[in-house]
């Protein structure tokens, strides 16, 4: 079988303290100090990274659930995968699938 590299994303350092407030969530960084506020679906996508690092599409999959993902979707995922890593809450790495 063929191994194809992709993109992996992950979380930076380790994994972060949050609350919900009424209109965000906080997301501290214990080893930083640093407090972040962001919105349902940055919060969504941290979430599911707190476990293991995912490809796109597997991020994709795990916010949409059973819903189908539009093409303005896609690019909201993006756009907040492209936040995240600005402010250094998560970074992507090439990964290896078999």
């Amino acid at each position: 079988m063929n191994s194809v590299a992709e993109v992996c994303w992950n979380l930076r350092g380790s994994p972060f303290v949050w609350e919900k407030l009424p209109h965000a969530y906080a997301l501290f960084d214990p080893h930083t100090g640093e407090t972040h506020l962001v919105n349902d679906l940055p919060f969504l996508i941290v979430s599911k990274l707190d476990r293991r690092p995912r490809t796109f599409a597997e991020i994709a999959d795990s916010v949409a659930g059973p819903l189908a993902l539009d093409s303005s979707s896609i690019e909201k995922i993006s756009a907040a995968l492209a936040f995240l890593e600005r402010a250094e809450i998560v970074e992507s790495n090439k990964c290896i699938q078999t």
